[in-house]
This record gives C-alpha cells, structure tokens and sequence, in this order.
C-alpha cells in the first residue's frame, strides 16, 4: 500500500513586513527633516500595502490546501481561478475576501463599501511610490505649505499612518468575514 502525503511550510513574511511598516511610521513621526519624513512615509506605504498583498495571497493558498475539495471540486477551481488574476490588486483582494468567506462559510458575502475605498486608497499610494512619475513640472504648480514646495504630496505622514490603518482594517474584515479571528499581530497593534 502506497500513501503520498504533503506537507507545506509557511514563512512568516506578513507579520514582518507589517512590523516594518510600523517601524517606518514611528520614525515619520519622529523624523526632524521633511525629506526624512518622506523617506520612512513611503517606506511605510511600501510595507504596508505589501503586507495585506502577501498574507491575502497566502490566505487563499491556505484555504485551498486546508479545504476537501472531493465534495464539491467547484471549490477548487474557485480557488484556482483567483489564483491566476494579478492585476488590479483591488479586484484580486476584493475576491480572495469573497473566495475565503465563501470556503469558510459556505455564503456568499460582499465586501463592505469601506473595504473598497480602502483597498483603492492603500494600492494608490503604493502606486505612487513603486510607479512614481518623475515628469517635470513648473515649481509654480506645485502644492505649497509653510516648509516650502511639496514635492511628493502624498508622502505625507498622515498617509502613512492611513497605510498602516488601512492594512488592519483590510486583515480584519476578511477574517471577520469568514468568521474567524485575525492574526495576533495585527488584533495587537490596535
């Protein structure tokens, strides 16, 4: 008699990437130099949106690979199919959170309207930073504040902390759409 079993392992490069986004966002806010305050806003944008991009990427590998899917095969291919999309990241995450609710509970459920604007929102300034447009343009129609000319207008900390606010809220409601609780990194930080 020949059984085959399979094991999987998991890093846990999530929890990393959002310890690092709060990290960066404490040193925006200490940071004395508006440049400085730049550099850790958009380092913690990047490690923000790339936290809920890796752990909903693993939460629907997990579903798939936990599920029995000899009952209903359908599940799979479910699983599968939002496997194979990339692109834009607010669709992929608006169905991995359908997908997984879905295998949990066997309903289908709907993303909250703030979960989309959220989604959109952290994607947009992460956007921002990876894609960055380095056309250029008149000093004169560029924003203004009292320390000068703006150059990256949304590298600002109160979109940093956004980013990190975001990135829990997002982990959050998936898992309280499929009904279980979130990891005790993110139930930790706030």
């Amino acid at each position: 008699m020949s059984e085959k079993m399979s094991v999987s392992a998991k890093l846990d490069l999530e929890e990393l990437l959002y310890d690092l986004s709060i990290e960066n966002l404490d040193r925006a806010r200490s940071a004395k130099e508006r440049n400085e305050r730049y550099k850790y806003s958009a380092a913690t944008i990047v490690f923000a949106q790339a936290a809920v991009e890796g752990y909903f990427n693993w939460i629907l590998e997990h579903k798939m690979l936990s599920y029995n899917y000899e009952s209903q095969p359908i599940r799979r291919l479910l699983g599968e199919t939002i496997n194979d999309i990339r692109n834009p990241a607010l669709k992929r995450w608006t169905y991995i959170l359908e997908a997984v609710a879905f295998l949990a509970t066997g309903k289908l459920v709907e993303p909250s309207k703030d979960f989309e604007k959220n989604a959109k929102k952290l994607n947009e300034l992460r956007n921002y930073v990876i894609h960055y447009d380095a056309k250029l343009r008149p000093t004169e129609r560029l924003p203004k504040t009292d320390e000068g000319i703006i150059i990256w207008e949304k590298l600002t900390l109160e979109n940093a902390e956004k980013s990190v606010e975001i990135a829990r809220e997002l982990i959050k409601e998936l898992h309280k759409k499929e009904g279980t609780n979130p990891p005790q990194w993110i139930s930790a930080s706030g």
